[in-house]
């Protein structure tokens, strides 16, 4: 079997630690358990795989903090080298995500990004990227606040360190930006962002209009925001692919994310992140079961017996205490699919770990019905379709998908075996179907400029032109976006131009057309003289002179062709025409008549037949009526 692996130099000395760069490692391939090798990736020290793409971070011999990532988009049969649309150096990657067709990678461009790095958005091949997000928040291991909403295409949360604050406000000594249990405190201005254009763009998120007991939220200029991984034991933005549209998270509403516990709140999405609701006062953990059906809430600030869950999407909530003793909650888990009703709520009690089992099969709710007649009053289900918020219409990612899943005030389960029903239909393109292409990046219009110094190379024609090529007008479809026709794919789409020179294909094909009309004229003007009982052409330089001059005139593709009454043609003009057209082009064709005339005198040259000529020796009888050309 073939292996791959980072394999060190067999002669040379480790580093000191695990995580130094080492320029004696290779990425290696070897078909017999390692007798043999072959360097695939030279100094490649680290890889990772992330369907359906392999990643290997080759650092430089002579730089030894500074890498590159090379990107496999075929199982590691062939490598690219990632190009970055920006001259700085690349000290760490992360992959943060690759569904649906794409790969965004955190890059760490100096050693000071230890609060926070760029994220990378990549074409279909995994390896040209584009920015997508300046500064995202990350912590001292290395995750980052930014978030792919399962169960939905192309919907991204992220939070991004606000640099209108200023350099001293962001930078600092990891002590000083993180708690000692790894929460982002309140010195790190942070806001949080929303994309439903997989990262094209990023809006801030519309606050609730009121808080969970009713109470109007009043805040200028405010928006909400939310908790990320690097929050430590505050709730994370949570969604799950089972349970379609449904987001909860903990946060506040704000000019910025902090952790100050008497405004964390926790809230609730049902429509993939356009509008949010608050569910509970405090800061909570939570899960999904049943394909969202089932929601189940534990307090995770202090000890507690007790969880609530709700049957409703958190319209109400009912308390059930799980045991006698009190337990610091850490999380609450179900099975991968999140289509169980059996939960595990984990924690610790007096420094000793406790896991309790919580199985809400027994309550016995009611199984939801009406699945194929979603919509109707009679029906538990509804028709759900997301929809992007920067764009009017119900599409998103260039589709209009209609999901099918349960009402929201109705108490029933769906059941392990519910298959959630889908609709898709194709949307015309808008601005919203494109980010900007390698080497552009968005600017205050929203409009996609090209990178300062960013290097010419690439944007003309390639070397080897083989008849047309791209021009990029500093868009590209977002990947995995599926929109047709509409005013932006013909505004924003790349313009697809002739290689330059006569021989690229537009030119090789018009010396083909040239060639094969010459050759037809030559064959029905040598068959015509035949019968009139001409010399042929190649008996001396004047008869192949006096061939070419005659050509037209005796038929090589005007009225000639009449001579050949037993063959039919196909009547496309009027033969009157062909005296001032050769090529019954019409005159109401400028480009055609150019074309035409100039095949014509390539072919046959400018000089006009002679008024008369030499009868041959013997004369043969004189031609045939010419006959009309006949349709068929």
């Amino acid at each position: 079997k073939t292996i791959m692996a980072c394999l060190r130099k067999s002669d040379a000395s480790p580093k000191n630690t695990f995580m130094d760069w080492d320029p004696n490692i290779d990425f290696v391939r070897s078909h017999n358990f390692f007798e043999s090798s072959d360097i695939v990736i030279p100094h490649g020290n680290r890889f990772a795989i992330h369907h359906p793409y392999w990643f290997v971070a080759a650092m430089n011999p002579q730089e030894e903090l500074e890498v590159k990532l090379h990107v496999s988009p075929d199982q590691g049969k062939s490598f690219r080298r990632s190009q970055f649309p920006y001259q700085l150096s690349e000290r760490s990657y992360r992959v943060v995500d690759s569904k649906e067709g794409s790969v965004f990678v955190q890059v760490s461009h100096s050693e000071r990004d230890t609060s926070s790095a760029n994220v990378y958005m990549s074409g279909p091949g995994g390896h040209l990227y584009t920015l997508s997000l300046r500064s995202v928040v990350k912590d001292y291991r290395g995750l980052s606040d930014f978030e792919h909403i399962n169960g939905v295409d192309g919907v991204y949360v992220a939070n991004v360190i606000d640099n209108s604050q200023g350099d001293a406000a962001i930078l600092g000594t990891l002590s000083s930006l993180f708690g000692a249990d790894g929460a982002v405190t309140s010195m790190l201005p942070t806001k949080t962002k929303i994309s439903f254009d997989k990262g094209a763009m990023w809006t801030d998120i519309k606050p609730p209009a009121k808080d969970s007991q009713g109470r109007v939220l009043q805040c200028d200029d405010c928006a909400l925001h939310l908790n990320g991984k690097t929050a430590g034991y505050l709730g994370p933005v949570y969604s799950s692919a089972s349970s379609t549209g449904l987001i909860m998270a903990t946060g506040n509403v704000g000019h910025h994310l902090h952790g100050r516990q008497d405004e964390t709140n926790t809230y609730f999405s049902r429509d993939a992140g356009r509008s949010w609701e608050e569910i509970r006062k405090g800061s909570y953990i939570y899960e999904f079961g049943d394909h969202g059906a089932l929601m189940v809430l534990a307090n995770n600030r202090e000890a507690t017996n007790t969880i609530l869950y709700s049957w409703n999407e958190g319209l109400n909530w009912t308390e059930f205490r799980f045991w006698d003793h009190h337990i610091e909650v850490e999380n609450i888990i179900t099975e991968p699919t999140g289509t169980s009703q059996v939960f595990i709520v984990y924690g610790r009690r007096n420094d000793k770990g406790v896991l309790m089992q919580i199985n809400f099969e027994t309550l016995h709710e009611r199984r939801c019905s009406g699945i194929n007649a979603a919509g109707a009053d009679a029906s538990d289900y509804e028709m759900w379709t997301p929809a992007d918020e920067l764009r009017s219409g119900s599409c998103l990612l260039g589709r209009k998908v209609t999901f099918t899943r349960r009402k929201r005030a109705v108490q029933c389960f769906n059941g392990w075996d519910y298959d959630r029903k889908e609709d898709s239909q194709p949307c015309s393109c808008t601005r919203t179907d494109y980010e900007c292409d390698f080497g552009y990046q968005v600017n205050e219009k929203n409009e996609c400029e090209r990178v300062p110094d960013m290097p010419m190379g690439g944007y003309g024609a390639p070397d080897d032109c083989a008849g047309f090529f791209s021009v990029s007008r500093g868009y590209r479809k977002v990947p995995g976006d599926a929109c047709v026709g509409g005013e932006a794919e013909l505004r924003l789409e790349p313009q697809h131009l002739s290689c330059p020179g006569v021989f690229g294909r537009t030119g090789g094909v018009l010396l083909a057309v040239v060639a094969a009309l010459t050759t037809v004229m030559a064959v029905f003007t040598y068959h015509r003289r035949k019968e009139m009982g001409y010399n042929d052409p190649w008996r001396s330089r004047a008869d192949c002179l006096e061939f070419f001059r005659s050509g037209v005139s005796l038929g090589g593709l005007s009225g000639g062709l009449g001579a050949y009454g037993h063959t039919q043609y196909t009547g496309l003009v009027d033969t009157g025409d062909l005296e001032d057209d050769d090529f019954g082009l019409g005159d109401d064709d400028d480009e055609a008549q150019v074309l035409g005339e100039s095949l014509h005198e390539y072919a046959l040259g400018i000089a006009q037949p002679p008024s008369h000529s030499s009868p041959p020796a013997n004369p043969a009888p004189p031609p045939a009526p010419a006959a009309d050309l006949i349709s068929i």
